[in-house]
């Protein structure tokens, strides 16, 4: 578990991992430099672990560098994340390591969306890309199946073997993902085990919203070039890729951040211009969406549209 400035969520992801009816089970939590009273709440509830638990003073490095730490000082064949701001069902464990097989160096979950005081969003996992599992590099690559990132549990010989997690990319999960995909197999389990916290102060929200430039990096670039299948052209990966980026750009209104990544995608992925500009152009959906139409749609609408939503997802990639 990593943690960063959590004091206000910790307690209830840390409980959390103690009621896994799992059993043996350590908790390993690497509070990141944080500047609030996470640390002071972690040796309090450490105090009263029902479970072998480490706390792991770290510099302040992100989350890359954190689960790095964390995965120095674990001890277990299976190594489940949790982010502090997150909880998970008291089965979550167990049911994820019995669906695990011998081939398999990840295992995910469905996940549902809570606000910040914990009350279920009208968002779960199913408005995303349908899971994938077994032999699953295409599917990720293209951008036809999805892992739900934050109920990822690893098989710790295959992490490491991959290098962890690269602590040079922007984002900590997903390029991991990508390169284990490429070792072996992956799991799924079809239950929702993990509660996912939706708020302005999370890492991963507030992270994407400094990004006011359009960087290659973001992409994890040169990860996906190193997975890519040979038969698939890696143009086609790139865009496909980029276009997500900028899409997200175009629904937040970062219009010299969307423009300059066209302009990079554009000299970058030559034989791909037609769909770059195809992908792009179903950016302003989501910016009248975002800006226009969600903040007015009354809860029980937005509930029917997302519901229809996950519907057209699983029927296109079915």
């Amino acid at each position: 578990m990593p943690a960063y400035n959590y004091g206000h969520f910790i307690e209830q992801a840390v409980r959390s991992a103690f009621a896994q009816d799992y059993r043996p089970l350590d908790l390993v939590v690497v509070d990141d430099g944080s500047t609030d009273d996470t640390l002071a709440v972690l040796t309090r509830l450490k105090s009263e672990s029902p479970i072998p638990m480490e706390v792991v003073k770290g510099d302040h490095k992100g989350v890359s560098a954190a689960m790095n730490l964390a995965l120095k000082h674990a001890k277990g064949e299976w190594l489940c994340m949790l982010h502090a701001d997150d909880w998970a069902r008291a089965d979550r464990v167990s049911k994820q390591v019995a669906a695990a097989g011998p081939s398999d160096v990840l295992v995910h979950s469905e996940y549902v969306s809570v606000d910040p005081e914990g009350r279920p969003t009208a968002y779960d996992s199913s408005t995303d890309l349908p899971p994938v599992h077994g032999d699953a590099l295409r599917k990720l690559v293209l951008l036809e199946g999805d892992i739900r990132s934050m109920t990822m549990m690893f098989r710790r010989s295959a992490l490491v073997e991959v290098g962890a997690f690269d602590e040079s990319l922007p984002v900590e999960d997903w390029q991991s993902a990508l390169r284990l995909a490429k070792r072996g197999s992956i799991a799924h389990v079809n239950e929702q085990l993990v509660f996912r916290r939706v708020h302005a102060t999370s890492v991963s929200f507030t992270s994407h919203r400094k990004k006011k430039t359009f960087s290659m990096k973001e992409l994890g670039i040169d990860v996906l070039r190193e997975v890519c299948p040979a038969d698939i052209p890696f143009d086609r990966v790139g865009v496909i890729h980029a276009s997500v980026v900028i899409r997200n750009a175009m629904a937040m209104g970062a219009w010299e951040k969307v423009a300059d990544g066209i302009r990079q995608c554009w000299d970058a992925f030559p034989t791909e211009r037609a769909l770059l500009l195809r992908s792009c152009s179903r950016g302003f959906i989501s910016y009248a969406w975002v800006n226009a139409l969600r903040p007015h749609t009354p809860p029980f609408i937005l509930k029917l549209l997302l519901g229809l939503k996950a519907q057209l997802i699983q029927a296109r990639y079915r």
